[in-house]
């Protein structure tokens, strides 16, 4: 009956949220692969990330959420609107797992290139 029903969309809710979490993790551990390699397409630090979108480089930014501000704006106001700009994807993280937690440390704000530069 209606219990039943109820279970599903909860479970479903559930299935949902692990299913974001793992997205998640797997484009963070993508970020931390590309930078361990010499020439790996993905940089770090608010002036860096900047630097590269204004050429044009960046794929995606990555920002952990709660990462305050950068310039007088709401960081990811700013790179909102930073990334329109350039046709780049911007995606916000949690620092709740362990691949979330490592990105925050390495200050929360990233970018997967198009191309190296």
């Amino acid at each position: 009956g209606e219990h039943g029903i109820e279970e599903r969309i909860v479970r479903g809710a559930d299935l949902i949220k692990e299913l974001a979490v793992t997205k998640e993790k797997n484009l963070l551990q993508k970020f931390l692969t590309e930078l361990q390699k010499p020439h790996g397409l993905a940089v770090y630090g608010r002036e860096n990330v900047i630097k590269v979108l204004e050429l044009g480089a960046v794929d995606m930014v990555i920002i952990s959420e709660n990462i305050g501000e950068v310039e007088g704006a709401d960081a990811i106001e700013y790179f909102e609107e930073k990334t329109q700009n350039y046709g780049t994807a911007l995606v916000v993280v949690s620092s709740d797992t362990r691949e979330g937690s490592q990105f925050r440390q390495l200050g929360g704000i990233g970018a997967l290139l198009r191309y190296n530069v």
